[in-house]
């Protein structure tokens, strides 16, 4: 009686485990295993160039300021109402035109009184010339030295000076632009009261420009006069001039710098005065082993450029001697005729398939 009751216990538990084992079993039955597809590698698309030795391009790299060849401070030396304004900021005056003008009506009749005291004196020189015996209006007739004495005696020194200083008076009242330019800064209009000394307007040459900048102390001797710059506006990318370093200042400031000029073609209508601008100087190192600056990756903080190889992608270490904006100088690692890639190479690894991409 104790193994048949024993036996009913167990029962149970064997009827769910035959139940679950079939369950297993038809599970495994209608369960299909997909056949795994095989992983192809395609060859990764690249583009390359074959170096050879060429000329590296060693680069300074400064920021300036591109100012016109001339610039001049014009103003009015004497006080005044402003009457005239017979240009305005952006048109080109020629040498000599009037630029503006003060109310100069007192100034013309200083003119006129001392043009009478002139002829006053004229006819009375000609009178004391005849008592000496001489030609009226013949300064010749009588001894040169009596002549300039009787200048004297009839007032004709006296009254010349003074028409030359009624014309100067009245030349302070215009403005006339002494060379060709353009006129620039006008920020008053007619009716005004003009001080002596104000500055009116300011006249730019720009028939060339001059670029000031900073090179550190340490470069110098990387630069000479003569040297041939790149200037490019900060504003305006697209527009390169090309000139050459007019001017290096003997002195060192205190911050280490010395102040360089160069000289670029002028009369371009997108260059305005004061533009800052960024300036490249360059020195030539023939026969180097130059790359793009694209072709050099970084692998584990090293710097690595990849070969193309029958198919293949080759890692190489090299060392970088020097570098511009577009690219660096190799001193090892590669060799002339290397296939370098140069793009495509961001994800490559050692002995990658890859292929030349079509252009």
């Amino acid at each position: 009686m104790i193994e048949i009751r024993n036996i009913s216990r167990v029962l149970p538990y064997l009827t769910l485990l035959t139940l679950f084992t079939a369950c297993n079993l038809n599970t495994s039955s209608t369960t299909q295993t997909e056949p795994t597809e095989e992983i192809i590698n395609e060859p990764l698309p690249i583009g390359y160039t074959i170096i050879n030795p060429v000329s590296f391009h060693e680069e300074i790299i400064s920021n300036g300021k591109i100012h016109a060849w001339r610039k001049a401070e014009l103003h009015f030396k004497t006080q005044g109402n402003l009457v005239k304004i017979n240009f305005r900021n952006g048109e080109w005056a020629e040498a000599g035109a009037i630029i503006a003008s003060l109310d100069n009506r007192a100034e013309e009749i200083g003119i006129s009184n001392a043009k009478d005291q002139i002829n006053k004196a004229i006819l009375e020189l000609n009178s004391l010339m005849l008592g000496y015996g001489g030609i009226s209006g013949d300064s010749n007739s009588v001894p040169a030295h009596i002549y300039e004495s009787l200048k004297v005696q009839c007032g004709y020194i006296q009254a010349s000076n003074n028409l030359q200083t009624a014309r100067l008076q009245y030349n302070n009242t215009i403005i006339k632009a002494p060379f060709n330019g353009i006129v620039t800064d006008i920020e008053t209009q007619t009716h005004n009261m003009i001080s002596a000394g104000e500055v009116f307007c300011h006249l730019l040459d720009n028939s060339k420009y001059i670029v000031e900048f900073p090179v550190i102390e340490n470069e110098l001797s990387l630069i000479k006069t003569g040297q041939m710059v790149r200037v490019i506006p900060f504003a305006i990318e697209n527009i390169v001039l090309d000139g050459s370093i007019s001017e290096i200042n003997p002195s060192v400031d205190e911050h280490g710098l010395v102040r360089v000029k160069a000289l670029l073609p002028g009369n371009n209508n997108q260059i305005f005065d004061g533009m800052n601008v960024k300036i490249f100087i360059e020195k030539e190192i023939k026969n180097q082993l130059v790359i793009p600056r694209e072709a050099l990756v970084l692998r584990s903080n090293k710097e690595v450029v990849f070969t193309f190889k029958n198919g293949f992608a080759k890692w190489n270490y090299v060392t970088v001697a020097n570098e511009n904006s577009t690219s660096y100088m190799i001193s090892n690692g590669l060799n002339a005729g290397d296939t370098v890639i140069v793009s495509g190479n961001l994800n490559l690894a050692h002995d990658a398939r890859v292929r030349i991409a079509q252009q």
